[in-house]
């Protein structure tokens, strides 16, 4: 019963993090809510319309809602209490839901509040329409790498920021990269992350990687995106561990080097079409990546060498000799 406890005390009256260039109703209701006790429950989803599902995270559904009396869009995590104390997931919705309130980033989502029913913890998130980066790189297969070069940029930023406030992502994928209207990224979905890991593994922590990526365009013909489309149609990724460093697989010890063995992962999916490690059953991607086992493209007809050198750093086995290990400045 603690741990109910625990969830029923993630209500509107700990909220996160009034923007002020957020919707005017978002602040008016989360200094409501923190003035006074007695508003906790004010807010239910019956002030929401549902309009459709948008995405299934590691520990709920997340829903596409209009506030009634506003008119306004949000992303509404939706986390059945049952569900979350079966899996033993409470303390990882505690952490996502701290991490969305102390994140203050352009290119981490933005949280509003949360509120609980009986079933049912709700966190209200905004919703970006430009969708998520698997489903671009599904329609399109791959990028060039100038496009590539800026969401690898953002993305680095985005890391960089979460590594300042110990934070340990450990769930990068194209699937958790939300494109904003206006183009840019935002990195979302901590239900698999950590918080304060870094000091405790000093010898693999140091953030930061390469934001000066790729050198010319390359851009990729028509019959080579339209093969390399109909590949990642067939994939059926969701589940793998395509993007999980070797330390984390092993259940060894592991810091925020563990994110950037991720972001080599998802340059080179950006730029060939696939995850560099992908295969049709998990162990299969699990000796891959073990073995690192690359497919390369050929360099530079195929990849640019500086991209081909970013990624082969980014993909090295041992967090200590990793592109990220020691800062920013060896990459900068």
């Amino acid at each position: 019963m603690q741990l109910c406890g625990q969830i029923d005390d993630m209500s509107t009256e700990s909220l996160g993090p009034i923007d002020e260039d957020g919707p005017l109703e978002n602040s008016v209701s989360s200094r409501t809510s923190q003035l006074n006790g007695k508003f906790k429950d004010r807010t239910s989803i019956e002030d929401f319309e549902i309009i459709k599902p948008i995405s299934r995270g590691a520990f709920g559904r997340v829903f596409l809602a209009k506030k009634r009396v506003t008119g306004d869009l949000f992303a509404i995590k939706v986390l059945k209490k049952a569900d979350m104390i079966r899996k033993n997931a409470v303390e990882s919705i505690l952490a996502e839901r701290d991490i969305l309130i102390s994140a203050r980033n352009p290119f981490v989502v933005r949280f509003f509040y949360s509120f609980t029913c009986r079933e049912n913890l709700y966190l209200v998130m905004e919703y970006l329409n430009g969708g998520d980066l698997y489903s671009l790189l599904r329609g399109l297969g791959c990028l060039d790498e100038d496009m590539a070069r800026t969401y690898i940029a953002e993305l680095v930023l985005a890391l960089e920021y979460l590594h300042s406030l110990n934070v340990i992502h450990r769930d990068l994928k194209p699937d958790n990269l939300l494109i904003s209207r206006d183009g840019h990224i935002k990195l979302t979905d901590f239900g698999l992350s950590k918080v304060g890991l870094i000091n405790s593994t000093d010898d693999l922590s140091g953030p930061d990687v390469s934001t000066a990526l790729v050198g010319d365009n390359q851009p990729t013909d028509a019959e080579q995106r339209a093969h390399k489309r109909r590949q990642r149609q067939k994939q059926t990724a969701v589940g793998t561990p395509d993007y999980l460093a070797p330390e984390i697989l092993l259940g060894m010890s592991h810091g925020p080097t563990a994110d950037w063995w991720s972001v080599g992962v998802i340059l080179f999916e950006i730029l060939v079409g696939i995850p560099p490690f992908n295969a049709e059953h998990p162990q299969i991607i699990f000796d891959n990546i073990m073995n690192r086992e690359i497919p390369w493209p050929q360099v530079p007809q195929e990849l640019s060498s500086e991209a081909y050198d970013l990624i082969d750093k980014l993909l090295i086995e041992n967090p200590v000799q990793r592109l990220g290990a020691t800062g920013a400045g060896e990459s900068r």
